[in-house]
């Protein structure tokens, strides 16, 4: 599957993601959506992607200014093509690609990140929300694509929605630290 960055220093550079038929990757169409609403947020800060597919969520983030990403992968075929990927485009050094599940990583992630990407496969859900809260830097956002049929329970004692999207069939949260903890009802956005 062919993918492009779409802004930044590398817009227009094309790369090959390899997928395979399990990988949902981002849609282009979410992809400027999220970097949109991300402008003057990523700026020399580091980047991670969660779950990485394509890799091209991390990609982008480097073509617009971030300072390093790190993508983390489980399938160590897709990895590959993501390391290569990032080399091709002049990125070895700021892009490190992990192998392995983002919830066992812990801190081989070398965080805090200014910017958290996640977009577990659907139907997985992601619950491990204080696991992204120590990995993000305070002033941090952290951005969450899911279906919209799935419900997720945000954990709203450690964040607060920033801004909230909806887009065919899936819905994104930008989530910022909060202050203080804050006592959420049942903690579900549906």
């Amino acid at each position: 599957m062919k993918f492009r960055i779409l802004g930044g220093t590398h817009k227009g550079r094309g790369f090959d993601a390899g997928l395979d038929s399990r990988t949902r990757p981002t849609s282009q169409k979410h992809r400027e959506m999220v970097f949109a609403v991300l402008a003057g947020q990523l700026e020399g800060r580091p980047f991670l992607d969660a779950f990485s597919g394509s890799g091209a969520m991390g990609l982008e983030a480097l073509s617009r200014g971030a300072s390093r990403a790190v993508l983390v992968e489980s399938d160590r075929r897709q990895a590959e093509s993501i390391r290569r990927n990032a080399d091709q485009l002049g990125w070895a050094r700021q892009a490190v690609v992990l192998t392995g599940d983002v919830y066992r990583l812990g801190d081989r992630l070398a965080g805090p990140f200014g910017v958290i990407f996640i977009d577990p496969p659907y139907q997985a859900g992601f619950t491990a929300f204080d696991l992204a809260h120590s990995w993000l830097e305070q002033d941090g956002i952290l951005v969450m694509e899911k279906s919209k049929r799935e419900q997720t329970a945000l954990d709203l004692n450690l964040f607060q929605v920033w801004k909230h999207k909806l887009s065919g069939d899936s819905e994104f949260y930008f989530l910022t630290k909060t202050t203080t903890a804050v006592a959420a009802p049942e903690g579900k956005i549906p």
